[in-house]
């Protein structure tokens, strides 16, 4: 999640059962992508992962050896995947073995037909992505209806839509401009480099004078020998500082910003009575406890003085023309349709049209369900809009 600019961080990271004290950007998964295996469990209820069919033997219908159904044998099912153009054409999915999967393992025990197998498989995968989302917006004290959705990979696109229709979001952004197949390898090579550090000194507030400034002090200083060491030609370093605030023997830390300059003891307590109540809630917190200041914490940021340049796409205007149509379902609220059909590559800057219609490239599918616009933006991008959400904003 990212807020006015800047990844939302953890400052702990939970690997297998350790916790490991060190501050990273806040990242929350679930296994629910395009290999996520379909089942039913004791009780005959329906899920969609966390098992993976993986890249071997894959799903189904790759016919790699897979028999277990999985998100893109659903979507393949319901017309959205494409399995003559799936990577381009360079893999061809196989329908019959999908529907067999669907048919022996999800449809045949719940008394459903195919189609309706895949299109419940499609709705849990769509929910599992809205309640991820939903927690992690509003477990940071926000609505997720202030954000847009940025999509990418194999499966995102497919499912986008439906899930932030969910979520009450009005937009989402489909990267799948001429970075998209080296989306992490453009991100290392753009991005800054951080390094942290952090000093654990449990002490009540208000702290002794002068004991805030000089562990910060010593933290700063530390962080510009690491920069150095790192013998790159930074544009700027910039040092910023936080500390970690509970109220008096609760166990709920929240990591404060302070300010650059003379520390104001007064100040850090407010912002964190501030930080506190958005979390969880105006009446959660009880000043009268007092504070308690717990870690200490500061981050040196070196930006590079170069950046690579995303390139533009080539311009065109008014709506594109579709290569063809198909049968689909995209969305539970309109069931099965008839819907247009692009190729990403014919795409242009500036042109528009709007669901229902699928889009086809060589690393995804984008799905457009009827009541959404499209429209591809000056780097090929395709942003998505919920036009039926935005009309009752409206």
């Amino acid at each position: 999640m990212v807020v006015d600019g800047e990844p939302v961080k953890s400052t702990t990271t939970v690997l297998n059962q350790y916790t490991i004290s060190t501050p990273t950007v806040k990242v929350s998964t679930i296994g629910s992508g395009g290999g996520a295996i379909a089942w039913l469990d004791a009780g005959g209820n329906l899920r969609v992962g966390p098992r993976s069919a993986g890249a071997r033997p894959g799903p189904a219908c790759y016919g790699a050896g897979g028999f277990e159904p999985t998100v893109t044998d659903a979507d393949l099912v319901l017309g959205i995947v494409n399995p003559d153009n799936f990577l381009g054409g360079r893999r061809k999915l196989d329908r019959g073995l999908a529907e067999k999967a669907i048919r022996e393992r999800i449809g045949r025990p719940l008394g459903l037909d195919v189609e309706d197998a895949a299109a419940a498989i499609y709705a849990i995968q769509n929910a599992q992505a809205a309640d991820l989302v939903r927690n992690v917006v509003v477990n940071a004290g926000y609505d997720p209806r202030d954000f847009v959705v940025y999509a990418f990979g194999g499966a995102g696109p497919v499912h986008c839509v439906n899930y932030s229709r969910d979520l009450g979001a009005r937009a989402v952004v489909v990267p799948l401009g001429a970075t998209a197949a080296t989306f992490s390898a453009y991100g290392l090579a753009s991005s800054d480099v951080v390094l942290a550090g952090e000093v654990s000194d449990p002490t009540n507030f208000p702290v002794p004078t002068g004991s805030m400034q000089r562990a910060f002090d010593g933290l700063e200083a530390d962080l510009r020998g690491r920069m150095e060491s790192q013998r790159l030609p930074f544009a700027t370093v910039e040092i910023s500082r936080e500390v970690d605030v509970r109220y008096s023997m609760q166990l709920s830390e929240v990591a404060t910003p302070v300010p650059a300059g003379p520390i104001d003891q007064a100040a850090v307590a407010a912002d964190f009575d501030e930080l506190y109540a958005r979390l969880y809630g105006s009446e959660a917190g009880f000043r009268a406890a007092g504070h308690q200041l717990i870690t200490y914490r500061a981050y040196a940021t070196g930006t590079l003085p170069v950046r690579p340049e995303l390139p533009r796409a080539a311009v065109g205007s008014g709506r594109p023309r579709p290569y063809g149509r198909r049968r689909a379902f995209l969305a539970h609220e309109h069931g099965w349709q008839d819907v247009d059909v692009y190729h990403y590559a014919d795409l242009r800057a500036g042109q528009a049209f709007s669901g229902p219609a699928v889009v086809e490239a060589d690393t995804t599918t984008l799905a457009v369900p009827e009541g959404t616009d499209a429209a591809v933006d000056h780097l090929g991008n395709i942003v998505l809009t919920n036009a039926v959400l935005t009309s009752r904003k409206a």
